[in-house]
């Protein structure tokens, strides 16, 4: 880190606690290594808060590579994404964004997060970058930018009825995604795990809240259950972080995962199901 340029774009520091299944650290490992001129963009699929994003991180962290997190989804017109308009001295110019000084940058690895929830304006603007052109004209700037040599495209996607605000892909953005994962939950085992190191919270708690969130899991509407959403990995940690400064477990759990299922219907609600599911496992 020490020795980037003042502007370069970071290499990610790896957390030391993220679990990556072996086969999927093969694999990615040999897409990077696709020769310019192939199709190697990374689609992670996955359900909220289970560790797309935190791979797409490791990826570049672990090969030393540039990074770059762009937050697709919350953009809705290309320039948006590609620069900002201004006026200095009477006159306008136009200055590129981050984005674009990543893609021109060598070997970098560009997450673009959510791009399920891209407008269509957007995914038209990004299929020429994906593709084998690798590059696109922005008119603001006159002339073309061009996707560095080495740089590896990983987008993330939530796919599911239960996401709202997302666009249904078309056949034009999944072809150009030929690598495509499938990003889960730990086994519970080692989520407990991994709480425990990350958060520093007690061999104990850390177990009751993996157990918890297996049992939650397993209740879902896709697999027969009756709830509607998945307590993710991203709640149990903002869970044991309390935990850890000495906030009672029941406690903590009101504040991270009750607030987030629906209490309509009462003592038939999701979070009345919630609510019966802490008191027998965590008392």
């Amino acid at each position: 880190m020490s020795n980037q340029a003042p502007n370069a774009l970071p290499i990610p520091q790896l957390d030391p606690h993220y679990k990556v299944d072996p086969s999927k650290k093969t694999l990615l490992g040999k897409i990077l290594q696709i020769p310019d001129g192939n199709i190697r963009n990374v689609l992670l699929v996955g359900p909220t808060g289970c560790g797309k994003t935190d791979l797409a991180r490791w990826v570049a962290g672990q090969h030393q590579k540039p990074y770059y997190e762009a937050m697709v989804g919350q953009a809705i017109e290309p320039l948006d994404l590609l620069g900002t308009k201004g006026v200095k001295n009477g006159a306008t110019f136009f200055k590129e964004s981050r984005f674009v000084e990543s893609i021109e940058t060598k070997n970098a690895v560009i997450c673009l997060d959510e791009i399920n929830r891209c407008t269509p304006n957007i995914l038209n603007m990004l299929l020429p970058l994906l593709d084998h052109r690798g590059s696109v004209y922005v008119e603001e700037l006159e002339r073309e930018v061009n996707v560095a040599d080495g740089v590896v495209f990983i987008a993330t996607a939530n796919i599911g009825s239960q996401f709202s605000g997302t666009y249904r892909f078309d056949e034009a953005i999944v072809s150009r995604f030929t690598y495509r994962f499938e990003v889960s939950f730990l086994e519970e085992e080692e989520e407990a795990q991994m709480i425990q190191n990350r958060c520093g919270v007690d061999e104990e708690n850390a177990q009751l809240l993996a157990k918890l969130a297996s049992t939650l899991r397993s209740k879902i509407d896709s697999y027969g259950g009756t709830l509607t959403k998945l307590v993710s990995t991203r709640q149990l940690i903002a869970t044991a972080q309390l935990i850890a400064m000495g906030i009672p477990i029941t406690d903590a759990l009101t504040t991270t995962v009750v607030p987030s299922f629906d209490d309509d219907g009462g003592t038939n609600s999701e979070r009345a199901q919630v609510l019966q599911s802490i008191q027998l496992i965590c008392g």
